[in-house]
């Protein structure tokens, strides 16, 4: 409200735009419960696309377009706005964690290496939200023992991030920790559940694979596999099957 507030005020703010882009772009991803929705994608387009008119030399800007962009699957369109943020923001630690996620969703995980670490070399002190993207990063290039660590650092800061510590631990041959951090997935999941039904099992297993913009089908399966082996089940979901 206040955003679309400061639209009224000043139609020509680009922060506006892009603030309401970044909410559309999360609103399922905090939110346990919410689905992705056509819509609410098109939209977000919409105001990311108006925030870089009006001010391209705004790395926010970019950032959020090259976001919105992944979210409806336009992803090479995606990277170049990435690439831009980056370039136009290079000693933002946020930005560079923020494009290391969207690199590492898209399979290009030494770039995504690359500039997780400089992110995080240039951080005096990360936020437990960067070492949650840390996680994401790591786990899907395969370093299954760097994504539990970086789970000890986020300290639970991401409600699905027990979840990728389920799966880790799982490819890690500790079934029995899997299974521990499965159920609490299902705990902190179930807390916060915000759909119209029931938060069953399946039902958040499914929420959890159809959260994020991953290109890949082989990263997809990646997590599909570790989560699955953990317990957490798939409603018989399917990568880009949402």
């Amino acid at each position: 409200a206040l955003f679309l507030e400061s639209i009224a005020e000043d139609p020509n703010f680009s922060s506006s735009y892009s603030s309401l882009a970044q909410l559309d772009n999360v609103e399922h991803i905090v939110n346990p419960g919410v689905w992705r929705d056509r819509a609410r994608e098109e939209r977000s387009l919409e105001m990311a696309r108006r925030a870089v008119q009006l001010d391209p030399m705004d790395s926010r800007a970019q950032l959020c377009l090259g976001w919105s962009l992944a979210m409806v699957r336009q992803y090479d369109r995606a990277g170049t706005h990435m690439q831009l943020a980056c370039e136009l923001n290079s000693n933002d630690s946020w930005t560079l964690i923020s494009a290391a996620l969207f690199h590492s969703f898209c399979g290009s995980h030494a770039e995504a290496m690359r500039l997780a670490s400089e992110s995080l070399e240039m951080t005096f002190a990360p936020s437990r939200t960067h070492w949650g993207y840390q996680v994401t990063i790591a786990y899907l290039r395969g370093d299954d023992r760097a994504a539990i660590t970086a789970c000890d650092q986020a300290q639970d800061v991401i409600r699905t991030l027990r979840a990728w510590r389920a799966a880790a631990l799982y490819n890690l041959g500790d079934r029995e920790g899997a299974r521990r951090a499965a159920g609490d997935y299902f705990s902190q999941v179930r807390e916060a559940w915000r759909g119209a039904t029931p938060p069953t099992e399946s039902l958040m297993g499914k929420w959890l694979l159809h959260l994020y913009p991953i290109s890949t089908l082989e990263n997809w399966e990646r997590l599909h596999q570790g989560v699955a082996g953990a317990g957490i089940p798939d409603a018989g979901l399917r990568h880009n099957g949402w």
